[in-house]
């Protein structure tokens, strides 16, 4: 994943990002969703609100690792993913596209988010054709060792034995 739940939180206040997340009619705060997300115990909580937190983390994490694979879909055709150091172009890309996932939970997705997300598959699309660049290490090209060679034994049939048949 390119980014993460502080990256998310730049883009969605904590109450719209509980709306998008928890499905079930749990009382969940943001409190509950980062403890989940960060592994941490969540036995002070009730089954109900543990399960409503683990299933808003995921939520989260599914929307950033679905961006992330859609990111390095198109870069990996010109550059070696996944990225160990993500250009900010990329990972703004990434995060656009991870918010519209959380968004597309939901029936409506707002006509701005929409937008981002377009644009975001339009930039992507162009670094895949190589008008746009990233300067980061480009994907090794394949290495030619020459022409093919073909291997085999001498002809059986040639027209001096087939004379006369």
């Amino acid at each position: 994943m390119y980014n993460a739940l502080n990256d998310i939180l730049t883009k969605v206040p904590w109450d719209v990002l509980l709306q998008l997340v928890i499905d079930d009619p749990v009382d969940v705060t943001p409190d509950m969703v980062t403890a989940a997300w960060n592994g941490a115990s969540l036995s002070a909580l009730t089954p109900e609100e543990a399960a409503a937190a683990t299933t808003g983390a995921a939520a989260i994490t599914e929307a950033l690792e679905g961006a992330s694979s859609l990111v390095d879909g198109y870069c990996g055709r010109r550059c070696e993913v996944p990225f160990t150091t993500v250009p900010p172009f990329v990972k703004s890309l990434d995060l656009g596209i991870a918010v519209y996932h959380l968004f597309s939970r939901r029936e409506n997705v707002p006509e701005n988010r929409q937008k981002v997300y377009d644009n975001a598959v339009k930039t992507l699309s162009a670094i895949s054709r190589g008008e746009i660049t990233l300067g980061v290490q480009p994907v090794p090209a394949a290495v030619a060792t020459g022409s093919p060679e073909v291997i085999s034994s001498d002809r059986r049939f040639t027209r001096n034995s087939l004379r006369g048949l």
